[in-house]
């Protein structure tokens, strides 16, 4: 099984309350991976909101009734985004979002989701969907959120790489492309994932043509575009292709 699932999410309205457990819970009730996620806020508008864990400690009854009688929002912690942040929602985290967000996120490949509140829509049989509460009760982390899964922009930030999240599942760092980049692939011993969340940017492998001259294979790609590196492929370069060209690696 790919361990990895790259998705864009193109908010508008309302996402619903809703946690994922982790591999252990996943492994031993569903026989599936769990899923942990990295959030990077590539649009935001004015007013959109992420909701990532409690603004306090709660207990698993308060969060029932909550859930029952339609006041979930007044405890959980609201994040104002801008574009180039980056939220690292663990296992156990409650989480939703609303309007106006454009969003890159990188997940273990799993559909593992509890949905447990639908802001409303779920009392209503023409909107309403399966809400999995009982099946998540116990997953859920009550603790308030913490803020350093909570990685905002720096606007004046020169970097060029700069580490998003290390955890078991993966590693993402932010890569702020302004020159050629060489990558050393034997450090990965893995696969690469890139996503282009800015600009433009071409991976450069160096090669040999059939009469044994020096050739470069050139793969191109831009915003809203991904290229996965396999393990086996040789060192490499990333060229910028436009000012402020921003990739995540994974």
């Amino acid at each position: 099984q790919f361990p990895l699932l790259i998705k864009f999410l193109d908010i508008n309205d309302k996402l619903s309350v809703q946690v994922h457990p982790d591999d252990v819970v996943a492994a031993e009730r569903y026989d599936q991976l769990g899923k942990a996620e990295i959030w990077y806020v590539m649009d935001a508008q004015p007013g959109a909101v992420v909701y990532a864990g409690f603004n306090r400690e709660v207990s698993a009854q308060e969060f029932y009734d909550r859930c029952k009688n339609g006041t979930v929002g007044e405890i959980m912690n609201e994040i104002h985004p801008k574009a180039g942040d980056s939220i690292y929602v663990t296992p156990g985290t409650v989480h939703a979002a609303d309007g106006g967000l454009l969003i890159a996120e990188i997940q273990e490949s799993s559909d593992m989701t509890f949905r447990l509140y639908d802001w409303g829509r779920e009392f209503n049989p023409a909107t309403a969907r399966k809400m999995h509460i009982e099946e998540a009760i116990d997953v859920i982390d009550y603790r308030p959120f913490d803020f350093s899964n909570y990685k905002r922009a720096h606007e004046h930030d020169h970097e060029m790489i700069e580490s998003l999240v290390e955890c078991p599942q993966f590693n993402v760092s932010k890569l702020n492309l302004t020159d050629p980049l060489h990558i050393y692939t034997e450090k990965f011993e893995s696969f690469i994932i890139y996503i282009c969340t800015e600009g433009a940017a071409s991976v450069q492998v160096p090669s040999t043509d059939a009469a044994g001259n020096p050739n470069m294979e050139t793969y191109e790609f831009k915003k809203g575009e991904t290229i996965l590196i396999p393990a086996e492929l040789p060192d490499f370069y990333l060229v910028p292709r436009d000012k402020g060209t921003v990739l995540l690696e994974a």
